[in-house]
């Protein structure tokens, strides 16, 4: 899913429907056909038959009180039958002449989680039937068979004997949850499945909606050739599989098969493995569900751990291909994603579009999408929250974070945007492999069937986000995903010496990377920096320090006894929002001699002392700056690098005046060993 945060996340018009995907061709990801009415080609006897003998697939309604929209939705403009049923109709089923029951399995549903309650079905007369027991489920031909309870059969359609190629056949369903209608068509050919060849699937032309899944196909008489599961996106040739396949198929056995390929977004290294599930049977549908769905969670899992574990000496921060970003202190403003090119070079990856909106009392949110998946964002709170409040309140932060991440649903004519999603669902913390904290949360959107997985890192000043905004059927890949990928997001620790002074009194917050950070404010206008590496204090002739004032720190990756790691890079004070002054120490690093050219100059000029790190103000672009290496000892696993002093001013200052400033100001840094 790609949608820009400006542009808001908007809901099918058919508000009813769940969406599956068992088939890129699936029948409820179809297109929305015009209903036509033939049943009178049939004869009068079928069509009673079918009356008696084909039910709904319905589900109850979800809970959606959580939810809170800028105006109430007005429920008139939605069609009757949404308003007045408690159900939300699915899909399709009908009665075989065992007395069991058969629909597709991309109805039901069972191998996927879901918003919605256990299916049920409901037949012409508006009885409902909850199923009994699951005897037969296979997800690579679409279909399950199962018993219903207090429901004692008596007709039933009946199985077709040949396969009439280019004969009338009549698609049966419950198409856009509106009713079961009959339309023809003519049965086309038969295809064999893509991957193997194993069946052959029955093309027809008979129109098909959403809702027309797990339907029978007739042919001319009303007997039945097979189940309607899905529909060609590109014509109006659909797909049944033939009623053989579902006798044949072995009772008492559930199979989840299908050929799955598994990649993160930002990397080309990729799984692909063939999922092979099986299940005794007979079960409840709650009990499969249980026995199924770990089982995908699972396999996913393996795929994922597959990559890492095949490939895991080219997967940044290792390999030859790191090398350039591992020699490179990170000051992005945002937050970037690392992602790998195609020339196989790791680089930060910047959201498209950044988007900005402010929330007042200098609050604002800044990101964008970094994949058709998923967005980035910063959140600076606003200076009346409390970052405790924003953290620990789930309800607060999405009220927050909707001002600027519209969600909208359309309700007939009109549309409506949500306000507030409730408290999340689910929440949970984690550290990543760098140390940093993460607050993992989801809210349920009910009319969209889908979930919103956000992923927190606090910040002094507010937090980062991950975001993006699944199917429900997805969300367990989703959140393994995500928190894979989160190990590749890299920002900054920046914020307010105020709000420095909060965050680090809050052990649960803090990354380990800033264990060793010190900072000490007196409320006279002196700051004292301490990081394991070097210190500095700035005093009043410095420059004018407040609790306004901002520091901001940033990293460079590094691969410690074969652990991913991020040490303190840089540390920027600067006095006020506007930067008049700001003092800057930086990390150089000894590059590898085939780096490149311009990670070696700047090396020498580094340790050489050239210009612009001779200690000599510069004036250009409305400042006056000067920088200067202040020492290149080693670190404790011999990494070489240089640490540099640099500070700087608006305006065209006097230079013998402002070097002597400077150098006054070297006196309080000191490189530790």
């Amino acid at each position: 899913m790609s949608i820009a945060p400006e542009t808001p996340i908007k809901n099918c018009p058919h508000t009813g429907y769940i969406l599956a995907s068992l088939l890129t061709l699936n029948l409820l990801a179809g297109m929305f056909m015009p209903r036509l009415a033939n049943a009178l080609t049939l004869p009068p006897e079928q069509v009673a038959l079918i009356k008696e003998t084909i039910f709904e697939v319905v589900v109850p309604k979800p809970d959606e009180t959580k939810i809170t929209y800028d105006q109430p939705i007005n429920f008139d403009l939605l069609p009757f039958s949404y308003r007045k049923d408690k159900y939300v109709s699915i899909g399709t089923a009908f009665v075989l002449p065992n007395g069991r029951v058969v629909t597709a399995a991309h109805v039901l549903s069972l191998h996927s989680p879901t918003l919605y309650g256990v299916p049920m079905l409901r037949d012409t007369k508006g009885t409902i039937y909850e199923i009994d027991k699951i005897v037969k489920y296979s997800y690579q031909r679409d279909f399950v068979v199962f018993t219903l309870k207090d429901f004692k059969p008596i007709k039933s359609l009946t199985p077709a004997q040949t396969s009439p190629i280019n004969e009338p056949v009549f698609a049966v369903g419950n198409a856009l949850g509106d009713g079961i209608v009959i339309r023809d068509g003519t049965y086309t050919s038969d295809t064999p499945e893509d991957r193997n060849g194993e069946w052959k699937w029955i093309r027809f032309s008979a129109a098909a909606s959403p809702g027309n899944s797990g339907g029978p196909l007739l042919d001319k008489n009303g007997n039945v050739l097979g189940i309607v599961v899905a529909k060609s996106p590109n014509e109006n040739l659909n797909y049944a599989l033939p009623l053989k396949e579902v006798f044949d198929a072995p009772d008492n056995k559930a199979v989840v098969k299908r050929l799955q390929s598994y990649k993160l977004p930002n990397m080309d290294f990729s799984d692909t493995n063939t999922l092979d599930i099986k299940v005794d049977l007979p079960l409840s549908p709650q009990d499969l569900q249980q026995k199924l769905q770990p089982g995908l969670a699972q396999f996913s899992a393996t795929q994922l751990a597959a990559i890492f574990n095949r490939h895991g000496g080219d997967i940044f921060p290792r390999g030859s291909n790191a090398r350039k970003l591992l020699a490179t202190t990170l000051t992005v403003k945002e937050p970037t994603l690392i992602a790998r090119r195609p020339d196989g070079d790791w680089e930060p990856s910047q959201a498209g579009q950044l988007y900005r909106n402010d929330l007042g009392a200098n609050g604002f949110v800044i990101g964008g999408n970094i994949s058709p998946s998923y967005y980035l964002f910063r959140l600076r709170k606003p200076d009346n929250m409390d970052l405790q409040d924003l953290i620990g309140d789930s309800k607060q932060f999405m009220d927050l974070f909707l001002k600027t991440f519209p969600i909208k649903r359309d309700t007939g004519y009109e549309t409506r945007r949500a306000i507030s999603l409730g408290q999340a669902q689910q929440s949970r913390w984690f550290r990543d492999h760098y140390g940093r904290a993460w607050q993992a949360q989801s809210w349920d959107l009910p009319f969209l069937n889908r979930k919103l997985l956000a992923y927190i890192s606090p910040t002094p000043e507010g937090c980062v986000i991950l975001l993006s905004i699944p199917p429900v059927e997805a969300v367990p890949d989703y959140e393994k995903d995500t928190e894979a990928l989160v190990n590749f997001v890299y920002f900054m620790y920046g914020g307010s010496i105020s709000d420095w002074n909060t965050f680090l009194k809050l052990p649960k917050l803090m990354p380990d990377p800033l264990n060793t950070l010190k900072i000490n404010y007196d409320n006279n206008g002196s700051l004292s920096v301490r990081t394991n590496q070097f210190t500095f204090e700035c005093t009043t002739d410095c420059m004018s320090i407040s609790a306004r004032s901002r520091l901001d720190v940033g990293f460079n990756f590094a691969v410690n006894d074969n652990k991913p790691s991020l040490n303190i890079g840089a540390v920027g004070l600067f006095e006020s929002v506007s930067a008049d002054k700001t003092l800057i120490m930086s990390r150089v690093l000894h590059p590898p001699e085939d780096l490149g050219e311009e990670f070696r100059k700047r090396w020498l000029d580094v340790t050489n002392g050239n210009t612009p790190f001779d200690g000599r103000p510069i004036i250009g672009n409305g400042r006056t700056s000067i920088n200067k290496n202040i020492g290149c000892p080693k670190d404790k696993v011999g990494e070489e690098g240089c640490y540099v002093a640099g500070y700087s001013q608006s305006g065209d200052q006097n230079k013998e005046a402002f070097e002597r400033k400077f150098e006054t100001l070297l006196q309080r840094v000191v490189v530790l060993p």
